[in-house]
């Protein structure tokens, strides 16, 4: 389900990419959706289209998902205690 969804986005990202191709003096466009969660997960999809100066273009994708961390209070259980006596 989340692989179809990021799909969706990607590709609507390319249609938006795709409107500034058809601008005068088109060289480079991204477009880039970020969403953050409360629970400190991340997820970025972004597309890039870019105008080589032999008329080809190249569009590139990205899709990077970051877990949620451990939050401070959980991360407190993981100190070491020394024991000196």
């Amino acid at each position: 389900m989340m692989k179809h969804l990021i799909e969706q986005i990607t590709d609507l990202l390319k249609q938006a990419n795709t409107l500034a191709e058809t601008l005068d003096n088109f060289e480079l466009s991204t477009a880039e959706l970020k969403v953050s969660c409360t629970d400190g997960t991340r997820l970025v999809i972004g597309d890039t289209l870019q105008n080589y100066s032999d008329g080809t273009t190249g569009d590139s994708s990205l899709s990077q998902l970051t877990p949620a961390t451990a939050s401070a209070a959980d991360q407190l259980g993981t100190i070491k205690k020394n024991v000196w006596f």
